[in-house]
């Protein structure tokens, strides 16, 4: 006695367009934003930064949130949405946000009040004013 399998459904064009939809919203989700950070670089799909290097970190807003562009010293240049890496891969963000912190303290590195209030970063002894507090109007 022969099994048979009706593999009609194969000629049905509203099948296809299913599967095909599938696997363009699966491709979505799953292909993430695209960042990714080494010991001494992040990256945000084909642009990358020397997040040791920076020489200047600011911090915008946008109807969306909060963006934060990071420039280096070979001009290169990245922006990341803060609540896509803030709160997405915690060794992603602490790699990134070292680097953010050695470049401001230790580099120099240009940056805005928002900046610092959005990353909770530290400002260099040399930004502070005589009576030890830091130039943020907003505080």
């Amino acid at each position: 006695m022969a099994i048979t399998r009706n593999i009609d459904w194969v000629e049905l064009w509203g099948v296809w367009v299913v599967i095909l939809l599938g696997m363009a919203l699966m491709y979505a989700i799953l292909r993430g934003k695209g960042y990714s950070a080494g010991a001494e670089w992040m990256a945000n799909k084909d642009k990358w930064v020397r997040v040791y290097e920076l020489v200047e970190v600011m911090a915008h807003t946008s109807g969306t949130g909060v963006y934060v562009t990071l420039k280096d010293s070979g001009g290169r240049e990245v922006e990341y949405k803060f609540a896509d890496l803030g709160g997405s891969d915690r060794l992603l963000f602490d790699l990134t946000y070292n680097g953010i912190l050695h470049s401001v303290i230790a580099g120099g590195a240009k940056t805005n009040p928002l900046l610092h209030r959005t990353l909770k970063l530290p400002y260099p002894e040399s930004a502070r004013g005589a009576n030890g507090e830091h130039p943020d109007p907003d505080d």
